[in-house]
């Protein structure tokens, strides 16, 4: 199934364009060690509770901890002085992205990464050209995988449902895109395999390896010569 009528794509951050997860685990790891936390999670299991926003996942790896509002200021103080160290664009980003643009589609980010730090993120990777909007957490109340934060991005960029799709890499942009009965695709570089994803009801257009594969079935764009297939 190809996404034929689509006009306005919706992409998710981390995880589906870019791979920020080793500064958020260190600044996990920093916060557990101000609050004097003796157990803390590995890498993988980190990696798997990243998506819900921080206000969602931070108490999770506090591991009952009632320290929140304290957990989340260290994490997001910390955070913000190391966000671009061990930050990447994922396999096909810069190439979908200048394709999709050539071929005017609208073009947002859509992500429960703090605004700011998104839009941050997406300058210093030098991707927010290719970007008609940076919708992210802070904006509104809500957060993915609520309808009214689908909701508002589509109103933002003057969007519908039916004529937008959305590319994440996780269960919460799958709930966040059918939850307003908008199409969606993931790719398996982010948070979850593909095991996880493939079951998803209602199914999603399709779980790719990256963001080539999903750019060559969705849009029929030409993927890049063998040469230049591994960059981003």
């Amino acid at each position: 199934m190809k996404p034929s009528n689509a006009k306005t794509l919706l992409f998710d951050l981390d995880g589906t364009l870019v791979d920020n997860f080793q500064a958020l685990y260190r600044a996990y790891l920093h916060t557990a060690e101000q609050l004097g936390l003796k157990e803390t999670v590995d890498f993988p299991t980190m990696r798997k509770l990243i998506g819900g926003s921080l206000s969602v996942t931070v108490p999770k790896l506090l591991g009952g901890d009632e320290r929140v509002e304290e957990a989340l200021k260290i994490f997001v103080d910390y955070f913000q002085t190391i966000m671009f160290e061990d930050l990447f664009l994922l396999p096909g980003a810069q190439w979908i992205l200048e394709s999709l643009k050539n071929k005017d589609y609208k073009l947002a980010v859509f992500t429960n990464k703090i605004a700011q730090n998104a839009r941050s993120v997406c300058e210093h990777l030098q991707i927010a050209p290719y970007l008609d909007d940076i919708i992210g957490v802070g904006e509104t109340p809500h957060r993915k995988p609520q309808p009214e934060f689908t909701r508002y991005a589509l109103e933002h960029l003057k969007a519908e449902p039916e004529t937008s799709l959305l590319i994440g890499d996780s269960p919460y942009d799958a709930e966040a895109a059918y939850s307003v009965n908008m199409p969606y695709g993931l790719v398996t570089t982010g948070t979850h395999t593909h095991d996880e994803l493939v079951g998803l009801t209602p199914e999603p257009l399709g779980v790719f390896e990256n963001l080539y594969t999903a750019g060559e079935t969705l849009f029929n764009l030409d993927k890049p010569a063998p040469a230049h297939a591994t960059l981003s």
